[in-house]
């Protein structure tokens, strides 16, 4: 063919070139594609997770807890093949050498490194003090330690997952706070535990606006006997906070002055205690703030709530709604959504005790034994007998504690007296029997809700933990004032 035409050379090609006298010589050409030199893996898989392939390197990291003693790869390569081959299972506990021939012969190696993940657990599992477990959250542990128990050197056994916590295992801290405890996973990835530990009768002070209040810690899931005869039984689910005392006069005319200023209205504004009328009483800002009716401790508990926010910015959340808003009106005028109340179980303001709560706390001597029904709280011998239908004629121990009509004139009050001035129960709290009545949240029946602790004016019947009263939603008179509680959420 002729200078200059392509031509067809997948098959030989014959040219002939002529002379100058006519004569011709053929040539036969020959011409061969060279085979290719590509041998490269561009693609190394197992457990659908891809290697990375740098140079003749190829590293890959499977699952934790992949066994790497026989894993099948999927390969992709330029070539005409690799060894070992496609689709064998392979050890890839240690390296392991591909080699890629190309179609021109030649060869290129691989080392491929698989490597299984290190562990991202990070979990406590267990938390103990005191041979009692903690209640495990998601980033909380909540341990009730045993009654008595010292808060500020305790030495916890913690079970983990993860290579270590801190602070380390065996190390005493004090838990008087709580305490956050980070655990770190093999991998290096850390997670927080806030812990915290409650011992019943931990007292917790709230202060504001230059007055302070304590209340006392009461753990929950708790059964224990009821009634004067303790013939029957209750149980407490859910732990919760109690006033060391009832409301004094001096928190009571704080947050009353705060409350009519923001908002709310009272049907009765409270007075410094009460008395049997006998002439010359003297009463005080640290006696019970009696002659307030149910509807009135019911609204102050949300004020309470709603002042100790103002006051501390804290986001403590009301307990006593009406369509999701504070009841802030106990005035005869607003008597049907007063006495429609429920008690928001999610909110963590301070509330009125419902009657078990109440019972419970005055019970409580240690957690597994209990204040017999007809004695006083914190006393040490019976008030009344049931059977003999008779109070205890050593009435000391009743009066160690009550504040009472007892047959003894000359410590039978005739008013209320300052709180704290008598001997505390278990849980540190002051007058749970005597000195005033105290509202409780619950309907005893249709208009009149549950009273519990019997008064002043009560004779040794009323000074029994066991006994239950009530008196009408608005009927605030001098024997009766209130105790306000906080749930532990």
């Amino acid at each position: 063919p002729t200078f200059g035409v392509a031509h067809d050379f997948s098959s030989p090609v014959t040219y002939t070139v002529t002379a100058a006298d006519g004569s011709t010589k053929d040539y036969t050409v020959t011409v061969t594609a060279a085979s290719s030199s590509s041998k490269d893996i561009t693609k190394f898989t197992i457990l659908g997770i891809d290697g990375t392939i740098i140079g003749s390197a190829i590293s890959l990291t499977v699952p934790y807890g992949t066994g790497l003693t026989s894993l099948t790869p999927t390969i992709t390569i330029t070539g005409t093949s690799v060894s070992p081959a496609v689709g064998v299972a392979h050890d890839f506990s240690s390296d392991v050498a591909y080699t890629v021939t190309a179609a021109d012969g030649s060869t290129k190696a691989y080392t491929v490194t698989v490597t299984a993940a290190t562990s991202s657990s990070k979990d406590i599992v267990k938390f103990t003090i005191l041979g009692v477990d903690g209640l495990i959250g998601t980033n909380t542990i909540l341990l009730i330690a045993p009654y008595g128990t010292g808060l500020t050197s305790l030495t916890p056994t913690i079970t983990i997952t993860g290579v270590s916590v801190s602070p380390t295992f065996g190390a005493p801290n004090d838990f008087s706070s709580p305490v956050t405890y980070t655990v770190t996973a093999a991998d290096s990835s850390t997670k927080d535990y806030i812990v915290t530990v409650h011992v019943p009768g931990q007292i917790a002070t709230f202060t504001a606006d230059g007055v302070t209040f304590n209340m006392a810690y009461v753990p929950g899931g708790i059964t224990f006997p009821t009634d004067v005869d303790d013939s029957g039984t209750a149980t407490v689910s859910d732990a919760y906070w109690i006033g060391e005392t009832v409301v004094t006069y001096e928190l009571w005319n704080k947050v009353y002055t705060w409350a009519i200023a923001n908002g709310y209205y009272f049907a009765n504004s409270g007075t410094d205690g009460g008395d049997d009328g006998t002439p010359g009483i003297i009463h005080g800002i640290n006696e019970p703030v009696t002659t307030v009716d149910w509807r009135d401790a019911m609204v102050f508990s949300n004020a309470l709530t709603e002042w100790y926010n103002a006051i501390n910015g804290t986001s403590y959340v009301p307990v006593y709604k009406d369509s999701g808003t504070p009841i802030r009106d106990s005035r005869g005028t607003n008597a049907a959504q007063c006495d429609a109340a429920t008690q928001d179980t999610t909110a963590n303001g301070f509330r009125l005790l419902v009657s078990n709560e109440w019972e419970l706390a005055a019970r409580y001597k240690n957690g597994t034994s209990w204040t017999p029904g007809n004695y006083a709280s914190g006393s040490t011998d019976y008030a009344f007998d049931d059977i003999s239908w008779s109070p205890n004629p050593d009435e000391a121990a009743t009066e160690a504690v009550a504040w009472y009509a007892g047959a003894n004139p000359a410590v039978t009050p005739t008013g209320t007296q300052a709180v704290k001035l008598l001997d505390q129960n278990a849980l540190g709290l002051y007058d749970m029997n005597g000195n005033v009545w105290e509202w409780n949240f619950e309907e005893l029946y249709s208009g009149v809700r549950v009273q519990r602790s019997g008064s002043f004016g009560s004779d040794a019947y009323g000074m029994q933990v066991g006994h239950v009263d009530g008196y009408y939603v608005d009927s605030p008179d001098g024997y009766t004032g209130f105790r306000v509680a906080k749930t532990e959420l």
